[in-house]
Order: structure tokens, then C-alpha cells, then sequence
């Protein structure tokens, strides 16, 4: 069958280059593109494992910091006794605070308990009356009664007519470390 089959030398070259490209290609897709492809997906882990190590590398380094800022606020956090103990410290807190500043509380109701892993947070829902510097002088006071206490919310509403005397609706929430798991 083949040996009527005759090429001249300028077909035979062409066979030969065409039979080059064709083994070309087939080792390109076969050997080279997969090697590439994995080259490639070990170079974007590398990276990615590089970027996952100074990442650990700058938590390391915070460690010790935060560690410290830790065993500053922990005696803010941590308290000894029930939840109803604690309850009541943090409404005499808010209480003594308010004399402080020159803002009569209406109402003064403890809303709930919030738990997030072994912390837990009490809410509390004050109405107050008095004056816009009253209620400034509130608020700046209220972080210095020794606890970690945030303002939630705040409502102000205009009292009457009178000169400056407004109604103040708040919810504050203070944290606690939960000392029941660790004793």
C-alpha cells in the first residue's frame, strides 16, 4: 500500500515538519502544560502560606501586649457574687453616677442578661430628666465609676417648655466576666 505511495523531497519536508509540530504540540499538552499548571497552583500556596505566617508572625508579636492590656481591664471585668449582686452594684452605680452629674432618674429597670461565651452583660433601661450638660457630665462619669460600662441607646426627648430641661431615655450595658466556669 505504501510503496506506490511516493513523496517528492519538498512534500517529505513538509511531512516530516508537519509529523515535528504535531509530536510538538502532543508533548507540550501532555509533559510541559500540566507542569506549568502545577508550577503555578505551588507557587499561589506558597504565597498563600506566606501571607498565612506573617500573619500568625504579627498575632505573636501582639500576644504579649494584648495580654498586658488584658490584665489591666480584667479587675474591671471580673466581679465576685450572684447576678443579683451584680445587678444591684451596677444600678447603685449608674445611681451615685447621676448625683454626681445632676441628673434625676425617673426610672431605673433592669431589661436582661446577655451571655456571649463566658462573659455575661446586663442591660439596664434609665429615664432621666435634666439638661443637656447634665447629661454630658453623665456620660463622661459613667466610664470612671471603675467598670466598663457603654451606652446602647439614647433617646432625648424635649421635656416641656422650660428652658433646657429635656427627658432622657437610655439602655446601658455593662460586661462581667462569668466567674461561675472558672471556680
Amino acid at each position: 500500500m505504501f510503496k506506490s505511495f511516493k513523496l517528492n523531497k519538498r512534500e517529505l519536508k513538509l511531512l516530516i515538519l508537519c509529523c515535528i509540530i504535531i509530536i510538538a504540540t502532543i508533548c507540550y499538552l501532555i509533559v510541559i502544560e500540566p507542569f506549568f499548571i502545577r508550577y503555578e497552583s505551588l507557587k499561589e500556596g506558597t504565597q498563600e502560606r506566606k501571607r498565612k505566617f506573617l500573619k500568625l508572625q504579627r498575632a505573636i508579636l501582639l500576644k504579649e501586649p494584648i495580654e498586658l492590656s488584658y490584665l489591666e481591664i480584667l479587675p474591671r471585668l471580673s466581679q465576685v457574687g450572684s447576678d443579683e449582686e451584680k445587678k444591684s452594684l451596677f444600678l447603685k452605680e449608674v445611681e451615685l453616677t447621676s448625683k454626681r452629674s445632676s441628673l434625676y432618674i425617673t426610672s431605673l429597670k433592669p431589661i436582661s442578661i446577655l451571655e456571649k461565651d463566658n462573659f455575661k452583660e446586663y442591660l439596664l433601661r434609665v429615664e432621666a430628666e435634666g439638661t443637656l450638660r447634665s447629661l454630658a457630665k453623665f456620660l463622661y462619669n459613667l466610664p470612671e465609676s471603675g467598670q466598663i460600662v457603654s451606652l446602647r441607646q439614647l433617646q432625648i426627648s424635649r421635656l416641656s417648655q422650660q428652658e433646657g430641661l429635656l427627658q432622657f431615655q437610655m439602655n446601658l450595658g455593662r460586661m462581667v466576666i462569668d466567674t461561675k466556669d472558672e471556680e
